[in-house]
């Protein structure tokens, strides 16, 4: 039987999943540009660090609010969303409690986010996204470790 404390942190992680899905899925790519694989092309980005150095140049600029904004939400949001993932997925399966272990398949979640983005035309595939995303996975790794730390400290 599981414990209230177990059950708890499912849901928590069922809404939290359900929310990032939303939130990642819900609102097709602008209009198409072209046939659907020119559009796949022009929601591709592989070169690392391109969009991050864009965004990072207009936050430096501060000459436009709209795009002062959007590069936040972009940079601050791709690390945020993430830091859940990070948090959860060690903390519900227990072999991911094994940084390595757990990289790999935060990896591979990001990863399959991505794609799935690029071919179904609801957001772009972007390697800086990728790299923001993990970033944000390892903060919640990170936090859940100094939080179960300090948890055996209390109980010792």
């Amino acid at each position: 039987m599981k414990s209230k404390k177990s059950r708890l942190m499912q849901g928590a992680f069922a809404l939290y999943s359900m929310v990032t899905f939303w939130l990642l899925f819900s609102r097709p790519t602008n209009d198409l540009f072209g046939t659907y694989w020119e559009t796949l092309r022009y929601n591709l980005n592989v070169i690392p660090l391109f969009t991050i150095r864009n965004y990072l140049y207009i936050l430096n600029r501060r000459n436009n609010p709209y795009l002062i904004r959007h590069a936040y939400v972009n940079l601050l949001g791709n690390v945020l969303l993430f830091v859940p993932l990070g948090f959860f997925l060690p903390a519900l399966f227990h072999r991911q409690r094994s940084f390595k272990r757990f990289f790999l398949w935060l990896r591979l979640i990001i990863l399959l986010i991505e794609v799935l983005q690029l071919f179904t035309l609801r957001g772009s595939c972007d390697i800086d996204d990728f790299i923001l995303n993990c970033i944000g996975g390892c903060m919640g790794y990170g936090i859940r470790n100094i939080f179960s730390m300090k948890k055996d400290k209390s109980e010792a």
